[in-house]
């Protein structure tokens, strides 16, 4: 039934986007589509500009792995990525029911993860804008639980530079093998994007990024990141960056040490410290990126069942409603424009706190072998023959 329901909840948001029609269905897939088109046809992939105005914001390396959508009808792209999707959504939802619960409430705790990520906003935002990166933090996911090694971390964050901010939690935690994997990915795939693209390369990692010009407007109130906070404040540009330096340096800084404290290194609690960072320290973390930081309601806060309820569902609310919709004025008008921001700072102090040893499954166990009952230590070994 909860799998039904998670289900039946992104099919909703799918029929929502295919009824948008126009620039507005499914515009960042289309985005993806018209950029890898210009540039088979020849025109520069950062001269490209949507219907909706949106240009392509992603490395040339994502172009090239993204080629394929150029050779598909709409109808078909547009069907396929949404079961891609939910596909993606189910195995994050069983991979974290996995590593938080017993075999014993692992049947229902699977779809009830899958249905808050599905009710989630992040969620609604990825599927009715045909957004790429549930696959991104999905491939974080998996470097973090430990289940593929960094590969897929550093290939995520090659195509979107977002699940880097895994990068030093694992190396915080002593894992340097997967974090070294995953920069060598990240940096192989850079380097292949430069021999396949040089002048659309140069262009991007020396103009595009640095300026962020195709970011749109970093103040508006879905950017949850420090820079969106601080952009809303009215500080002027130069402040502003040099601010975000600080505060990202400090957010990094308080994630390592938390991740050191953190005793369930392949757990939960360590893939929320990512969902924190990663939201917190990009310049632009839009709803679609705030997808793991929904996990947060599974954390165990209190043993007391009323404040437990409590937090689980305040970050439900928070990770459902965009609040900053609101418009209160005031300081509860700006903790509402702000609300996810806020859980991100608060789950990088909770998460060290309420961390706990991972489950242990039967499966797990080492065999052991049954020798019998313990010899009478007053008995000679001769005298038993």
């Amino acid at each position: 039934m909860l799998w039904t329901a998670a289900v039946t909840v992104c099919v909703g948001h799918y029929v929502t986007a295919l009824r948008g029609g126009g620039p507005g269905r499914f515009p960042d897939l289309y985005v993806y589509r018209g950029a890898v088109e210009a540039l088979a046809s020849g025109d520069g992939l950062y001269d490209y500009t949507a219907p909706n105005g949106d240009p392509f914001t992603y490395p040339p390396i994502a172009a090239v792995l993204l080629s394929p959508l150029a050779w598909v009808p709409p109808p078909v792209i547009e069907l396929a990525w949404f079961l891609a999707e939910v596909a993606v959504m189910a195995w994050l939802a069983v991979a974290v029911a996995n590593r938080r619960y017993p075999r014993d409430r692992f049947a229902r705790a699977a779809p009830t993860i899958a249905l808050l990520l599905a009710v989630s906003a992040p969620m609604g935002s990825m599927v009715e804008f045909g957004q790429l990166s549930i696959f991104v933090l999905a491939a974080a996911a998996a470097t973090v639980f430990g289940l593929a090694g960094g590969l897929p971390l550093g290939a995520a964050a090659a195509v979107k530079l977002l699940p880097g901010g895994a990068v030093p939690v694992l190396f915080a935690q002593g894992r340097r093998r997967e974090a070294t994997w995953a920069v060598a990915a990240c940096v192989a795939l850079t380097i292949a994007g430069w021999v396949l693209l040089p002048e659309e390369s140069a262009r991007f990692w020396l103009h595009e990024l640095p300026s962020g010009a195709g970011y749109g407007d970093v103040s508006l109130p879905g950017n949850q990141s420090v820079m969106g906070v601080l952009s809303r404040f009215g500080l002027g540009q130069e402040p502003a960056r040099w601010w975000w330096l600080v505060l990202v340096a400090a957010a990094v800084a308080w994630a390592v040490r938390s991740a050191r404290r953190v005793q369930a290194k392949l757990g939960l609690e360590s893939l929320l410290l990512v969902a924190a960072l990663i939201v917190l320290v990009a310049p632009v973390s839009w709803t679609h990126h705030q997808l793991l930081l929904a996990l947060a309601a599974l954390l165990r806060v209190s043993p007391d069942r009323c404040r437990q309820a409590m937090w689980s569902g305040s970050v439900v609310v928070v990770m459902s409603v965009n609040l900053w919709n609101v418009g209160l004025p005031g300081p509860l008008g700006w903790v509402l424009a702000n609300s996810r921001f806020l859980l991100a700072v608060l789950t990088l102090f909770v998460v060290p706190g309420v961390s706990k040893a991972p489950t242990t499954r039967p499966e797990d166990q080492r065999p052991v072998i049954d020798l019998g009952p313990a010899p009478d230590p007053d008995v000679h070994p001769v005298d038993a023959v």
